[in-house]
């Protein structure tokens, strides 16, 4: 007979760690980064603006499960760069 984990985690979605400037980058699409030199800026908040703009932030969250629209309207609203660091 074959135990069954008791770990409440052991079905969770599984999430990790990540450079959130490369997890940001990897999410847009390469016709964001085809903007003008002049009028493109590679920082965090850039990266952010567009995954918030494009709609990707919440369509990630949707997929993760997560169905709180409390964290997802945090999420698309905060401007404080540590908590946007530490959720991405």
């Amino acid at each position: 007979m074959q135990q069954r984990s008791t770990n409440p985690l052991s079905s969770a979605p599984r999430f990790v760690e990540a450079f959130q400037n490369a997890f940001l980058g990897v999410l847009l699409s390469d016709e964001r980064f085809a903007i003008s030199k002049a009028a493109k800026r590679k920082d965090f908040d850039w990266l952010y603006d567009h995954a918030v703009e494009t709609g990707i932030l919440e369509s990630l969250i949707e997929f993760s499960g997560w169905s709180d629209e409390r964290l997802l309207q945090n999420v698309l609203t905060e401007r404080d760069y540590e908590k946007l660091a530490a959720w991405i």
